[in-house]
């Protein structure tokens, strides 16, 4: 999924989940190891520091 695409459904997850939706810090680290091994991780970079940022809370 391109960056474009994928940075709003990521933020509205880690942000605006409804409660039984909320991602656990293992969800999140998931993902962040997910974003970092794309080929355009580069690409992904803010939205692995707002895993990052979500994480250390």
């Amino acid at each position: 999924m391109p960056p474009e695409i994928l940075r709003p459904l990521l933020i509205e997850w880690l942000w605006e989940s409804p409660s039984e939706l909320i991602p656990t810090d293992q969800q999140i680290s998931q993902v962040k190891a997910e974003l970092e091994a794309r080929p355009d991780a580069d690409a992904m970079a803010a939205l692995i520091e707002e895993c990052r940022h979500y994480i250390e809370g």
